[in-house]
């Protein structure tokens, strides 16, 4: 009821003062834990006033823009040790066939939605993802095969609305499907990144009991093990960057009392603003777009993550798990590490420049020499 209300407000729906009403705009939202249970889902921000009507989180198939990301490429990539944390990549494109001509791929996008060039500068995976630059996924991608990637999405975390056509680089990449994603099935991907890699089934049944108390069904309490419990964590870690740093991409959507990880997502030309937020108690997510795909005024919506907070901030501020000390916990495979930012290898007592990782106890990296 309370996500509803927050649902319906008007003043929700933009960061910008606005020059005029804008009620045309689509919504829809979902929250669950960690298991797959649905807590919350709100359809659309009109008043209900029918059943089983059009639900926008359940129904509508839209680009999930750069949410894509952390699913497609960062997690099965460092899953299979291709990169950690601090691993330095250049800030290139790749090379990529178009109607049998090479060409340089993919254009970086700045906050407002302008092509930005690329800066060829080494930059670490960490500052790749909080900046949700184009080209470290697309050489992730590369590496995996755009096929691996589109079957990780299937099968381990049962995306549903992928085509043929997916397996494909700008779909598995940037998020370009043919079909889009649908929110409830975005948000119940993420759910990995908060309780060590498993991927439950969503659900909004737990148990069906006859007249006399006997449960004629329970929701089965299996998994599957999309990702390593270490590789998990350290995405989690990585998207909370996304959220803290003055460069991140999600820093609306930051709570004051409550730790939160998560990933902003924007479709090209701006048809489509995704939020999805991972709390210790819930894993979340908010789209937002026209009913018949066009540009959100940039001026107006464009801070996906604020709009997040402003639906779902108060609950996630009053959950059980207030404090930063309560926070995700960090398994014993997982190292906190200080690491030379000029190598991205772990800093020895000759590096002048470090910063924090958080690394898997099996792919650490070698220490850094000092010869920068």
């Amino acid at each position: 009821k309370k996500v509803e209300k927050e649902m319906q407000k008007q003043s929700n729906f933009t960061t910008y003062e606005m020059n005029k009403k804008d009620d045309t705009l689509w919504s829809g939202f979902i929250a669950m834990d960690y298991q797959g249970n649905v807590k919350a889902i709100v359809g659309g921000r009109d008043k209900k006033e029918e059943s089983r009507v059009y639900n926008i989180a359940t129904d509508a198939k839209r680009s999930p823009g750069s949410c894509i990301k952390p699913i497609a490429s960062y997690a099965p990539a460092l899953d299979q040790d291709l990169m950690t944390w601090s691993t330095l990549f250049t800030d290139e494109p790749i090379t990529i066939k178009v109607k049998g001509k090479d060409k340089k791929w993919p254009v970086n996008y700045s906050e407002t939605g302008d092509s930005a060039n690329w800066s060829y500068q080494q930059l670490t995976t960490v500052e790749m993802l909080t900046r949700s630059l184009n080209t470290l996924p697309a050489q992730l991608i590369k590496k995996m095969t755009p096929a691996y990637s589109y079957n990780f999405l299937k099968e381990k975390l049962d995306i549903t609305t992928l085509a043929d056509s997916d397996a494909d680089y700008s779909p598995v990449t940037v998020g370009g499907l043919t079909n889009g994603t649908k929110l409830e099935e975005l948000v119940g991907a993420y759910m990995i990144f908060g309780n060590g890699g498993k991927k439950y089934d969503v659900t909004y049944v737990s148990k069906v009991e006859d007249a006399d108390g006997n449960a004629i069904y329970e929701k089965s309490d299996g998994y599957k093990q999309a990702i390593s419990e270490s590789t998990a964590y350290v995405m989690n870690r990585m998207m909370q960057n996304v959220i803290t740093q003055q460069d991140g991409t999600g820093r609306y959507a930051k709570l004051n009392n409550t730790d939160l990880v998560g990933k902003t997502g924007t479709s090209s030309d701006w048809f489509d603003l995704s939020f999805v937020g991972c709390t210790p108690d819930y894993v979340s997510g908010i789209w937002i777009g026209y009913e018949n795909p066009a540009t959100i005024p940039t001026n107006e919506y464009q801070n996906i993550g604020a709009i997040w907070k402003n639906v779902f901030g108060d609950i996630a501020e009053n959950e059980k798990h207030k404090s930063f000390e309560k926070t995700f916990k960090m398994p014993d495979t997982v190292e906190k590490l200080t690491y030379c930012t000029k190598t991205g290898k772990l800093a020895s007592n000759s590096c002048y420049s470090t910063a924090t990782g958080y690394y898997k106890k099996s792919n650490e990296p070698e220490y850094c020499s000092g010869n920068h």
